[in-house]
């Protein structure tokens, strides 16, 4: 028996054809050539550039569902993301048939192609040599891994050299890499909540389940290796902060001021968190810390400014009233409600300064806070004070909503429905969430002052006391 050479075991196809199970099936090419070729090139159609027949007969064509919502913008996106399936669907084939892999480029020996050539072609060759083609192909999808890629670097061994920081970059941020995030246990997010017992910033797990998590763990790592070298210390800062948005969460004592948190906390992560966080994330309950007045104003320009050393923050969110837009924009409110010119606010064009000077914005959202009625009592308010309640409450409050998404759409920002978050033709996008009005009063629908007040005299006779506030009112009618 010896001697004798295995036959290859066939099975008949279609009565006559025979399959040869030794041979991998590949897999079929997905889409067409004319699809495939666009693809390659990467010139997608440009769909802002269509008409709304357009759009609807490719979303027709390639059948997309849009589920009830027929605006221009959900017709982009949804053809967006169908070529983004596209993409990513002929990558994964181009991987399985390797015609697009780094880690398996074609390479001479013997004058074969052992990366890409089948298995059936390899006949011609010795035993040792079909050991050797499984060896490298072996070895070229496991240099494809991180770690691999570190062992296969050019890097040359100096005796001269005995700093870290003498590795190439690339292989000490692979290091910095694998140890804040190569574990199992570390977070994609970094929640953290201030605890004012200690005035502390601390993660949000250990403050509220006392026990550590990944973010804790992560956050040792980055002291401990920081704590080596200050050009480590930036490094691996200006690396963590890039890869890891933050959320500050969680519930806040009364009189808190949420925006001057929010503001300590951006200073406190330094110059290197600064220059690189790429997201920021308000989500705090309790008092939810918002100051109504003029302290929370100045709190939150304050903050404004601030955020411009943030020139790489991509998206935020904030918990804001239209007191934080409009609180000293009397005279223009008068003007605007009482004699219909145009509104004219300073707050409003220092926010649309900010959002002008970040390059790099794409995504706002904004959580608004309806402005606090007094249910029945104006006592101890007149002159400015009574006139930003009426400007700040009902259909008036809805107006100055209505002011802010025009002023920021004229500024190249662009109103979206939902959460969907892309930059487009360098526009920024803008979610708005409004609280629910749940109650409604004959008042909220007046638009003129004097004739608010008329009314509010006559529902709470003790809203407003003495003749100083009645005089005042009738000079600024």
């Amino acid at each position: 028996m010896a001697g004798r050479k295995r036959a290859t075991k066939r099975i008949p196809a279609n009565g006559n054809a025979s399959a040869d199970l030794t041979t991998p099936k590949v897999p079929r090419a997905p889409f067409s050539e004319e699809r495939r070729a666009e693809l390659d090139s990467g010139e997608l159609p440009d769909y802002d550039a269509m008409t709304d027949d357009e759009l609807k007969a490719l979303v027709l064509q390639k059948n997309i569902g849009l589920r009830g919502r027929h605006k221009r913008a959900h017709k982009v996106n949804a053809l967006r993301k169908s070529d983004a399936k596209d993409v990513a669907k002929y990558q994964a084939w181009k991987y399985k048939t390797r015609e697009d892999r780094a880690d398996v480029q074609p390479k001479k020996e013997n004058g074969h192609d052992i990366a890409h050539e089948p298995e059936e072609h390899l006949h011609s060759l010795s035993e040792k040599e079909k050991d050797e083609y499984r060896k490298k192909v072996e070895l070229n999808k496991q240099l494809g891994q991180r770690q691999g890629l570190m062992f296969a670097s050019k890097y040359q061994t100096d005796p001269t050299r005995k700093s870290f920081l003498d590795l190439p970059a690339n292989i000490r941020y692979m290091i910095y890499a694998m140890a804040l995030f190569g574990t199992e246990d570390h977070v994609e997010v970094m929640k953290i909540s201030y605890v004012e017992t200690k005035d502390q910033y601390l993660p949000f797990f250990r403050q509220y389940l006392g026990r550590p998590y990944g973010s804790e763990i992560m956050i040792s790592v980055l002291d401990m290796m920081g704590a080596m070298n200050q050009q480590i210390r930036s490094e691996i800062r200006t690396f963590f902060y890039a890869k890891m948005p933050l959320t500050l969460q969680g519930c806040i004592p009364e009189e808190t001021d949420a925006h001057g948190l929010v503001q300590r906390l951006i200073m406190k992560i330094g110059v290197e968190g600064r220059a690189s966080l790429p997201s920021l994330r308000i989500s705090l309950g309790g008092s939810d810390g918002m100051d109504y007045k003029q302290p929370g104003y100045d709190s939150f320009h304050s903050l404004l400014e601030t955020m411009t050393l943030c020139q790489n923050l991509e998206w935020f969110d904030f918990q804001l009233a239209v007191s934080h837009f409009f609180h000293t924009d009397v005279e223009p409110l008068k003007a605007y409600f009482c004699h219909e010119a145009a509104l004219e606010s300073l707050g409003l064009e220092r926010f649309a300064t900010f959002l002008a000077s970040m390059p790099n914005l794409r995504s706002i959202h904004l959580i608004m806070k309806s402005y606090p009625r007094y249910n029945g009592s104006l006592e101890g308010l007149s002159g400015d004070d009574l006139f930003r309640h009426f400007a700040f409450t009902g259909m008036r409050e809805v107006m100055l909503w209505v002011e802010l998404e025009n002023r920021l759409q004229a500024n190249n920002v662009y109103k979206q429905d939902d959460s969907e978050t892309r930059k487009v033709n360098g526009r920024t996008f803008l979610w708005i969430r409004y609280p629910i009005i749940t109650s409604s009063r004959e008042g909220d629908e007046i638009m003129d002052f004097s004739t608010w007040v008329a009314w509010h005299n006559k529902a709470f006779p003790k809203a407003v006391q003495g003749d100083d506030a009645r005089v005042e009112l009738v000079d600024d009618e």
